[in-house]
């Protein structure tokens, strides 16, 4: 159970966390310049996420000392920089859904 925990929070902050504030700020900039929010800013704020948790991976990994550093790193990049943006996309369109509901 504390496993199944740890596993959503680190989804939640590694990934849907970034996905919808990038989304957000995307909507906030198109609905300022008077332009009508479209769904792609859902994919923009995924793939923004893919981007940013790809990066703190390789950091992360790459600032262990030992033998942390020697750890092939492709399966955690798949895993986070393509599987997960892939579930972040339903938090990130539901951002879009809710910010193309309120009113200007």
């Amino acid at each position: 159970m504390v496993v199944l925990l740890a596993l959503v929070a680190s989804w939640a902050l590694l990934i849907m966390g970034p996905a919808c504030y990038v989304t957000s700020v995307a909507c906030r900039y198109a609905r300022s310049r008077h332009h009508r929010i479209r769904w792609h800013l859902g994919l923009l704020g995924c793939a923004a996420a893919g981007v940013l948790a790809g990066c703190l991976i390789c950091v992360g990994f790459s600032l262990q000392p030992g033998t942390w550093g020697k750890i092939d790193l492709r399966p955690a990049l798949f895993w986070y920089s393509l599987i997960g943006p892939a579930i972040a996309l339903i938090p990130a369109e539901v951002v879009v859904w809710h910010l193309r509901r309120r009113p200007a």
